[in-house]
């Protein structure tokens, strides 16, 4: 585990404002109790996450795709565009879980990853404020909690997705920046090195982490004290993020295997392109139409306080503006980070981008941190300044749990079942040796946990219709399905090669239809 991970480890600023005699007493203390407050947030969200996760395969919170997900890391395949291979390999893991349904346990990965981004950001901000501990730990606490049950996280922490991880990491970046002088020791560069390869591994996951970039490259290249530029810190950094990125090299090495989930078949060059850089989706990015641009931008500011409340966001501003940071580049890369996945989740043209916004909040809930712990100390300089901060810590606590309260029955999974009650009619109904066309991700992707996941219905042939206008897709049904037909004609549009494989097929062809009262309708072959 890289050591900025270790959160019992004193800072630099602290051994050089106390002393190595100072150092040794706070060591022994105040990081345990970081660690303890560390321990209640992330206890808490992640209690809460159980209470609303979802016992099974969800649609609930735009969570289509997880059936897709879930697929691939069974079965070591390969996921839509881009892959996703570091959230695969994370996946695979928790697979291997003796605990409930495959879907409850990456829902679990789901829950894990969000309850250590929280409390990553209580370090982040308990570390980051200049002032006494025990206001830069209180507003790490309140900070955590914050996001932790910030309904855009929750909704990610209660199903199956890759955005918590994306959060995870984009805390550990933020965590692992050097936002202080650098000492050009051995120890330094072994830190570099891990930075970039969590950097790289962080990609393997999602790739608008790219965004984070400007900011870790140019604090890692900043001048030192004599104007010369960290060139070896740079290089350091660089050859971490290489290592990292490796976990690319899995997706032609299990592509050769032909899964039975295998997007792009990524064996050459051209389908490691295609999947990797995302072409499916690249006319989706800054894709909105321009007549709807202010209503998303109306819709990015509801977000926004609907994360934290009114009160939360008036914290955090004051924070962002007033907030005594020991350093001011926290504020820049924080405030990059709100304005780049601002930017991006804005003009990408699909109803979830809000999804991409989790680094945004992120960056607000650390300003909400630094806020609270500064007005604190602001108000040492009062008669009944321990009333006041009692009054303005617990005021702004309620007023975050009763947001958490409110936003609660939108993001709530634990009785969302609609994907596990289709996934099991198609099962019941399909006739033997049926060839089932899906048609979006909803139908596809649960036909997909059913059958390949859960083993049920090996005799039916699963086709995604739309995709079968791709060579790929084509090649791997047949690796899928050896007792399937397939029809050698021309490439040609996607209904043309469903009615040529109906043709081929002596079996009886159904569609699903989840929005339907009847989720499958068959016709016998003639």
């Amino acid at each position: 585990m890289p050591r900025p991970l270790h959160f019992l480890r004193m800072s630099a600023n602290n051994l050089h404002a106390t002393g190595h005699r100072g150092a040794s007493r706070r060591s022994a203390v105040l990081p345990r109790s970081e660690a303890i407050i560390g321990l209640v947030v992330g206890g808490i969200v992640f209690v809460v996450y159980l209470s609303t996760l979802a016992p099974g395969l969800t649609w609930a919170n735009r969570g289509a795709d997880g059936g897709d997900l879930i697929s691939a890391a069974a079965t070591l395949g390969i996921a839509h565009p881009s892959g996703y291979p570091t959230y695969l390999l994370l996946a695979r893991l928790f697979l291997a879980l003796p605990a409930g349904s495959p879907a409850f346990r990456t829902n679990l990965l789901s829950a894990t990853c969000a309850a250590l981004a929280s409390v990553v950001v209580v370090r982040l901000v308990s570390r980051s404020y200049a002032g006494p501990r025990r206001y830069a730990q209180a507003g790490g606490l309140v900070a955590g909690l914050a996001f932790g049950l910030s309904p855009v996280l929750w909704s990610q922490a209660v199903i199956t997705e890759v955005y918590t991880l994306h959060a995870l990491f984009t805390a550990l970046i933020l965590y692992t920046l050097p936002m202080g002088g650098l000492v050009a020791t051995h120890a330094a560069g072994r830190r570099n090195y891990l930075a970039g390869l969590l950097f790289g591994v962080a990609l393997g996951n999602h790739l608008t982490t790219v965004l984070l970039m400007p900011p870790w490259l140019l604090l890692a290249v900043r001048p030192e004290a004599g104007g010369r530029w960290q060139v070896r810190a740079l290089a350091e950094r660089l050859a971490g993020l290489v290592t990292g990125l490796l976990v690319y090299v899995y997706l032609p090495l299990r592509a050769s295997a032909h899964p039975p989930v295998n997007w792009g078949n990524p064996v050459d060059l051209a389908g490691f392109w295609w999947v990797v850089s995302g072409v499916p989706y690249r006319a989706l990015v800054f894709g909105l139409p321009s007549g709807y641009v202010l209503n998303r931008i109306q819709g990015w500011a509801g977000l926004i306080l609907a994360q934290f409340g009114l009160l939360g966001m008036g914290v955090a501003f004051y924070g962002l503006f007033f907030g005594r940071a020991n350093s001011s580049r926290l504020k820049a890369v924080t405030v990059w980070s709100a304005a780049v996945f601002s930017i991006f989740a804005i003009g990408y043209n699909t109803v979830d981008s809000y999804a991409y916004l989790l680094p945004a909040f992120l960056a607000m809930a650390v300003w909400l941190g630094l806020g609270l712990a500064t007005a604190l100390a602001g108000l040492q300089g009062f008669r009944a300044r321990g009333p006041g901060r009692l009054i303005l810590a617990s005021g702004l606590v309620l007023a975050l749990a009763f947001n958490a309260v409110v936003q609660t029955p939108g993001v709530d999974a634990s009785q969302a079942t609609a994907a596990e009650t289709f996934g099991r009619a198609v099962m019941a109904k399909a006739p033997p040796g049926g060839l089932i066309f899906t048609h979006g991700d909803q139908d596809s992707f649960a036909a997909w946990y059913f059958q390949i996941v859960l083993r049920q219905r090996p005799d039916l042939a699963i086709v995604v219709e739309p995709l079968l206008a791709f060579d790929w897709y084509r090649e791997n049904l047949a690796a899928t399905y050896p007792g399937l037909a397939m029809p050698a004609i021309p490439a040609q549009p996607a209904a043309s090669w469903r009615q040529a494989l109906s043709q081929a097929n002596r079996r009886p062809v159904c569609d699903t239809s989840p929005d339907a009262a009847e989720v499958l309708t068959c016709q016998p072959f003639p």
